[in-house]
C-alpha cells in the first residue's frame, strides 16, 4: 500500500484489503418470504419481454397515421380496448379504437391520438382527431421494462448485491453504496 500524508492510506487499497479478506458465501435457494435482509447472487433475468406486446402510453385513440395527415378528420369508433384486454377488432382505413393507458396496440394501428387532441365526431360513434400523428407517437414497444434474457431495468427490480427495492424514482443502491449507473447514492437510514 502506498502511504499518503502521515499514515493516511487511499481509499482504494483499503477496501482492497478489505473486500479480499472475505469470500462470497455460497448461493441459497430459498422461498422469497425468508429472504428478508439478504442479497441476490446473481441478476434477475426476464424470461420474456416485459410486457410482451406493444401498449399505448397515453388514453385515447388507436389509429393509423396515415388516416391523420389532413387533421382535423374524424375517423368512426369501432370499439373500445381497455388494460388487460386483448385486441379483438383491428384498426382498418378511416376507422380508430377508444384505447386506455397501458392496453395493447390493436392489429393495423401504428399511433395513438391521445384524448386530450381529439373531440366527438358530427355523427354518433365517430371521433374528431385534431392533430397528426406520426408514426410511433404514444405507443411504448414490447420489452421497455426487460427484455427477455436481460435484467429488467429502470424501475424497482432486485439485482445482484442490492440490499433492497430503490425508493420511487431513486436509482438502486448495491452494497458499495454505488447507485447501478455508477453514481454515488446516498445511505438510506
Amino acid at each position: 500500500m502506498r502511504q499518503l500524508e502521515e499514515g493516511m492510506v487511499p481509499l482504494e487499497d483499503v477496501q482492497r484489503v478489505v473486500l479480499g479478506s472475505f469470500s462470497a458465501l455460497m448461493p441459497l435457494q430459498i422461498e422469497i418470504s425468508a429472504a428478508l435482509g439478504l442479497v441476490l447472487a446473481a441478476d434477475v433475468r426476464a424470461p420474456r419481454d416485459i410486457p410482451p406486446f406493444a401498449n399505448t402510453a397515453m388514453d385515447g385513440y388507436a389509429v393509423r397515421a396515415g388516416d391523420t395527415t389532413a387533421a382535423p378528420v374524424e375517423l368512426s369508433v369501432i370499439g373500445l380496448l381497455a388494460a388487460g384486454t386483448a385486441p379483438s377488432d383491428a384498426v382498418a382505413p378511416g376507422t380508430a379504437i377508444q384505447i386506455m393507458t397501458g392496453a395493447p396496440m390493436p392489429p393495423g394501428a401504428d399511433a395513438i391520438a391521445i384524448v386530450e387532441r381529439t373531440e366527438p365526431g358530427s355523427a354518433r360513434g365517430t371521433v374528431r382527431i385534431l392533430e397528426t400523428v406520426a408514426p410511433g407517437d404514444f405507443v411504448r414497444p414490447a420489452g421497455p421494462c426487460g427484455r427477455r434474457g436481460h435484467s429488467p431495468r429502470p424501475g424497482p427490480h432486485l439485482f445482484a448485491g442490492q440490499r433492497r427495492l430503490p425508493e420511487r424514482g431513486r436509482p438502486p443502491e448495491t452494497e458499495s453504496g454505488r447507485s447501478l449507473d455508477g453514481r454515488r447514492a446516498r445511505r438510506r437510514r
